[in-house]
């Protein structure tokens, strides 16, 4: 390309190679959600499989029916029977959730309290998120003076990047997939150890 005089094309080849990192580390997380009921997924990058480990503190799947306590034999549940799309009835379960199945680690009941609801780019999911926070009566009431209980209660945040494959196509069996967390309590974070760097192509580092 630089006999042929092509520096253009190399400059934007450069620059896209400059945004592979960040986009894999924003696919990686999306997918902690992605592959929420499973304890690992394998991605292929450079003609190389690489499994990875998103077991938590318990061993188990982020979500799972019988999450494990370490001085109690009660286990606790953090997924919603039957996966149902999103509703007002579908929100309220999983806040149920949040009432019934929260224990400290000897099983006494706990409270926490969720704050954000975490949805794909799915337009008919985002749309009914929408409605039910921002609706000026009961969304299940003819009545126009009835008290909108959701309004104001949650944070929405849309991830792009939820319904893909583990390569990060798109994945159509994924679209209405949500999540209700309590964010003020999570333990989750981002640890970075070497943050993505590229090397400008030069005589000699080839």
């Amino acid at each position: 390309m630089r006999d042929t005089g092509k520096d253009a094309a190399i400059m934007r080849r450069i620059t896209f190679l400059g945004e592979v990192g960040p986009n894999t580390i924003d696919l990686d997380i999306a997918h902690r959600f992605t592959f929420a009921t499973a304890t690992s997924y394998t991605r292929t990058a450079g003609g190389t499989s690489t499994t990875v480990d998103i077991t938590v503190g318990d061993g188990l799947a982020l979500l799972s029916a019988v999450h494990k306590l370490t001085g109690s034999a009660t286990t606790y549940n953090n997924i919603i029977t039957g996966n149902p799309q999103f509703s007002k009835g579908a929100l309220e379960n999983a806040e149920k959730l949040f009432v019934e199945e929260t224990y400290d680690n000897l099983g006494v009941k706990m409270f926490m309290k969720a704050d954000t609801i975490l949805t794909t780019d799915d337009p008919n999911t985002i749309n009914q998120v929408r409605e039910l926070l921002h609706a000026t009566a009961n969304v299940d009431s003819n009545n126009a003076n009835t008290f909108n209980v959701y309004s104001n209660a949650y944070t929405h945040v849309i991830s792009h990047r939820i319904a893909t494959t583990a390569a990060g196509a798109p994945d159509t069996t994924k679209r209405k997939y949500r999540f209700l967390i309590a964010s003020k309590s999570s333990t989750m974070y981002l640890a970075m150890l070497n943050e993505p760097y590229l090397k400008t192509p030069a005589d000699g580092n080839n």
